[in-house]
């Protein structure tokens, strides 16, 4: 249910996690890398990956 939250994410390309025989939650998440930032006319952007997936443009 944790890797399916985690997938919803723009972000995130996949998501493993799982408990090793001590109980010790492990995660590895790949994040999509953006190939190139997309302008529309209306003023908005955002980041377009390898499979064309739009990633919103966030600043912090």
């Amino acid at each position: 249910m944790i890797e399916d939250l985690l997938e919803q994410s723009s972000w995130v390309y996949n998501a493993d996690l799982y408990f090793d025989n001590n109980n010790i939650l492990h995660a590895n998440v790949t994040e999509r890398k953006p190939l190139a930032r997309v302008f529309t006319n209306l003023g908005a952007s955002f980041y377009i990956d390898e499979a064309a997936k739009q990633i919103p443009f966030r600043i912090r």
